[in-house]
């Protein structure tokens, strides 16, 4: 093995002409130091040291869909940037209602999504996954509280620091500001058309949080990445149908999936007047068209007098697909 010694004279002297080199790398060493500091106070059990590692970290943060097409240069200055915050159990990382300015990675241990009274889960974040990602870029209050369940050590990203990185990122900067501005039209769109539906009761129900726990229930979905089953969430839509509306019929080009938020749907003959099945809240259907791209197989009409439904269209899983692209095979 050849080794090269520089010794710290001669790195000063270099660095002389070099200035902005020299900010960046004593920059870097300043954070490498308060990271070691934090992981040796907070005496980390092997498994916390192994997913802190600045190694591990780089990998995690390529998994998030709003940093893709980012360079090795940009996750090494991420990577760098995240604070290591460890919540005991019971402890709310973040509260519904909040404002936040801030998104979190999960590196170890389980974090609970529940209701504003800590009585109700809705969902849960495991090691790899994320939230709260829109607040790095709107000034926006949390959608949701964010309880941990176990012992969990979190990588927080400070938007400020995001924007510092950024800046040395023109490129990137743009493409991500695209796509966080698309994410938040269609969390505005979703909150403006649950607000709507919010009079039924049960307003819970059409949470982000709820709509993952849906969709975590599908077969083909279940042992799919957690962060392309949120982002797949994200992309959702929620309707209102009356009774007696069609909103399925056989031989058409199924491109969308339902999931029965409240009221109920009836499988019928094509002529209406025979009735083969119910589904009901908690129910879903036409995942098996909209997977496959294949026509619909039966006629499906509202029973009840309202029925609330979550639904996926074609367009936006293909979208998504595009964003997990190891997920694909794993879909079809």
């Amino acid at each position: 093995m050849t080794v090269f010694k520089l010794a710290k004279v001669d790195l000063d002297d270099v660095l002389k002409d070099h200035p902005d080199i020299a900010t960046k790398i004593k920059q870097e060493a300043k954070q490498r130091f308060e990271l070691n500091q934090i992981r040796e106070k907070s005496k980390l059990n092997t498994q916390q040291e192994a997913v802190t590692e600045v190694d591990v970290l780089r990998e995690t943060l390529k998994q998030i869909p709003l940093f893709k097409g980012g360079s090795v240069a940009f996750f090494h200055e991420l990577a760098m940037a995240l604070k290591l915050r460890i919540f005991q159990p019971n402890e709310n990382i973040i509260v519904a209602d909040e404002p936040g300015s801030s998104m979190f990675f999960v590196a170890d241990g389980i974090a609970d999504v529940v209701s504003k009274d800590g009585k109700t889960t809705f969902g849960e974040f495991r090691p790899s996954s994320f939230f709260g990602e829109v607040a790095l870029f709107y000034v926006i209050n949390r959608t949701a509280t964010i309880r941990a369940r176990t012992v969990c050590t979190t990588l927080e990203l400070h938007k400020d620091s995001l924007r510092a990185i950024l800046a040395q990122h023109e490129a990137l900067a743009r493409t991500m500001l695209a796509k966080a501005e698309e994410n938040y039209k269609l969390a505005i769109e979703r909150q403006k058309a649950v607000k709507k539906l919010q009079e039924s009761g049960d307003s819970h129900k059409f949470t982000i949080e709820d709509t993952i726990d849906r969709l975590s229930k599908v077969p083909t979905f279940k042992k799919t990445n957690p962060n392309f089953i949120r982002t797949m969430a994200q992309y959702t839509s929620v309707h209102r149908y009356k009774k007696g509306e069609m909103i399925c019929k056989k031989g058409d080009i199924a491109n969308e999936m339902f999931f029965i938020v409240s009221g109920m749907v009836e499988i019928v003959s094509e002529d209406g007047g025979k009735v083969f099945d119910m589904v009901q809240d908690g129910g879903f259907f036409g995942e098996v068209g909209l997977l496959r791209g294949i026509a619909r197989t039966a006629n499906v009409r509202i029973a009840t007098e309202t029925c609330d439904v979550i639904q996926l269209n074609k367009a936006a899983l293909e979208t998504v697909l595009n964003e997990f692209p190891t997920v694909t095979n794993h879909s079809h």
